[in-house]
């Protein structure tokens, strides 16, 4: 009986060489450049900024002490809306804080049975 031949061994590959990087000039369009934000800080609204709102002449001080009188003016000015939408369906419902340089209500809209849709 003959002998089977032993299985042949593989051929080895001669290694392929890189291939050559070539560098492609620039073209003449490059990538738009991001927006740079050139104001002090990043929450700011962008420019141009809305007219400075009219704001009632109340004294801090006495909404600070929390006179009626005063309060209820405060709270019966506009909200100021950045939109500048209609306001006349928003009131003011309550005197949130005081400073040094200002106070903070809360706005309330409400609809014709008045109930209250939107708040700022």
């Amino acid at each position: 009986m003959p002998i089977p031949a032993p299985p042949a061994l593989p051929v080895p590959v001669a290694p392929v060489a890189p291939a050559a990087v070539v560098p492609q000039a620039q073209t003449a369009a490059t990538p738009a450049e991001a927006p740079v934000n050139k104001l002090p800080y990043d929450f700011w609204p962008q420019l141009p900024w809305s007219a400075e709102p009219t704001l009632p002449q109340v004294d801090l001080n006495r909404i600070r002490a929390k006179e009626d009188g005063d309060v209820q003016a405060w709270l019966g000015t506009e909200p100021h809306l950045p939109s500048g939408g209609d306001e006349a369906a928003w009131h003011g419902v309550k005197v949130l804080g005081v400073g040094g340089f200002g106070a903070v209500g809360l706005w309330v809209q409400s609809d014709e049975t008045n109930h209250i849709t939107n708040v700022c």
